[in-house]
């Protein structure tokens, strides 16, 4: 059985253009080289909501869509289940924003 990734399967590079203007605008999450990503494993793909973690245990979490705050309470974690097991770096991000911009 596939495993659930949606965050593979964004096409648009403005996705990880958004996610990357939040890491950079959330330095108060510890150092920004340490803020790790979440994402949402509850959508189809397109514009996964996620989270940024930052050293010190704060967490943001986003909109996919607007990378706006999340609505319902964007200090706490996604529910388990809700929100990927594995965290990604900024690196990894870029890694994801670099797949993107690769002709197909």
């Amino acid at each position: 059985m596939p495993q659930n990734r949606p965050w593979e399967d964004v096409k648009e590079d403005s996705y990880f253009r958004g996610i990357l203007k939040n890491i950079h605008h959330t330095g108060g999450l510890g150092l920004r080289a340490e803020i790790r990503v979440r994402f949402g494993l509850k959508g189809h793909g397109v514009n996964p909501h996620y989270q940024l973690e930052g050293s010190n245990g704060e967490i943001r979490r986003f909109s996919g869509q607007s990378h706006k705050p999340y609505h319902r309470s964007p200090n706490e974690t996604f529910e388990p289940g809700n929100i990927s097991d594995e965290s990604f770096s900024v690196e990894d991000i870029k890694s994801m924003l670099a797949r993107c911009l690769s002709p197909r």
